[in-house]
């Protein structure tokens, strides 16, 4: 069995997102298996690095991006695709573009709607004819394949309800990630740690690893963070994007935080480790809604105590008080009210911990997810026998 992995995000070359990270995961995990495997990535840097780069000029900004779409379909339109048994594309772009019988796609999100969400100058209402002719891509990236992988039951519904894909296609997994790096480590190896990354000892730490857009949540959670100013909470910012300033405007006047700026992926690690909590105050924005997070499942890896909003992804994999907190979406002092909470009771929360780590092993392990994308792929193989 040979597979193309295809994407318009070259994880080779950045892993800053979700995205990023899971396309790599998913091949590492097929190269275990045993899997005959390649990456055939846009070489250049991803659609969403332009899509949140301000472009001064009113007048190019749809045609920037709609040149940058065009120019990625055709790079898949040419790619030697016909020498594989599957192509499993992870997005809608290269899906659009790529020649191919049996072609499987995971959908990440909503993708017409996420890139207004994520760039800093594009308006739906004025960019009008260039949204509808990227939902209009979309729309029929997704009847090209023979199997779609939705990674929450949301995203399943949107592609039913909204895209026309038949239900029968498509496949609810959720995201997968690597539960080696992502452990929990002892007390005495979290202090040391701390000394490390220079987070206060004694300080109750809030980690917030987030990209600074709209249905992440994030100022919600700045302000929520901006009431807390007592050096018995420290909290630790790791994202980037548009929202930075109206974040730092909101913390001005706290200043027990730190702020990384596109922390890559292999460093963040170690300050979920060293963190008391992972904050995840995703929101519905423009009818988006987050999947599955993988800072939720990174921090429950860790053992630690999560805190979602009750959306997307988030509310189908935690249980309120079992092996996470669920809170409501959009709510600053709910926000407060959980890390007071979490920060007065965390001894007696240590089964919620355990639970937390169990649950992830037993079903994020990205092993164990490639095992079920390859049993996917074996499925497409045997429709065409038949």
């Amino acid at each position: 069995m040979r597979i193309a992995l295809v994407s318009g995000d070259n994880s080779m070359k950045e892993r800053i997102g979700g995205k990023h990270v899971h396309q790599e995961f998913l091949f590492e995990g097929l190269k275990e298996l045993g899997v005959n495997v390649q990456r055939l990535y846009f070489p250049g840097f991803s659609f969403f690095t332009l899509a949140s780069t301000r472009v001064v000029s009113f007048v190019i900004r749809s045609y920037a991006v709609s040149w940058r779409v065009r120019h990625m379909i055709d790079f898949f339109h040419s790619g030697p695709f016909a020498d594989f048994d599957i192509v499993h594309s992870h997005d809608v772009v290269s899906a659009y573009g790529v020649n191919a019988t049996n072609l499987v796609l995971t959908v990440h999100g909503y993708f017409a709607r996420e890139v207004f969400d994520y760039s800093d100058y594009l308006d739906r209402d004025k960019d009008r004819r260039l949204f509808e002719w990227l939902l209009e891509m979309e729309k029929r990236a997704v009847q090209k394949a023979k199997k779609m992988i939705a990674v929450d039951s949301r995203i399943k519904q949107y592609l039913i309800g909204e895209l026309g894909v038949s239900q029968e296609k498509v496949i609810v997994l959720y995201n997968a990630i690597d539960d080696k790096t992502f452990a929990p480590i002892s007390e005495v190896e979290k202090t040391e740690l701390r000394k490390k990354l220079k987070i206060p000892e004694k300080a109750f730490t809030v980690l917030l690893a987030r990209r600074f857009v709209p249905k992440n949540g994030v100022l919600y959670a700045a302000e929520a963070f901006s009431k807390l100013k007592s050096d018995e909470y420290f909290f630790v910012i790791a994202g980037g994007g548009k929202l930075k300033g109206d974040m730092l405007k909101l913390l001005k006047e706290n200043r027990n935080f730190v702020l990384y700026e596109n922390l890559s992926h292999d460093k963040i690690a170690d300050y979920y480790k060293a963190c008391d909590m992972v904050l995840v105050p995703s929101v519905t924005s423009t009818d988006v809604e987050e999947a599955t997070s993988l800072a939720m499942l990174e921090g429950m890896a860790c053992g630690k105590i999560v805190v979602c909003t009750k959306v997307g992804g988030m509310k189908e994999v935690i249980k309120h008080m079992e092996n996470g907190i669920l809170i409501e979406q959009k709510d600053v002092q709910a926000i407060v009210d959980a890390i007071e909470y979490v920060k007065g009771n965390y001894k007696q929360l240590e089964h919620v911990r355990r639970k937390a780590r169990e649950h992830v092993v037993q079903n994020h392990g990205y092993l164990n997810y490639a095992k079920k994308v390859v049993e996917i792929y074996q499925e497409v193989l045997n429709d065409n026998r038949v």
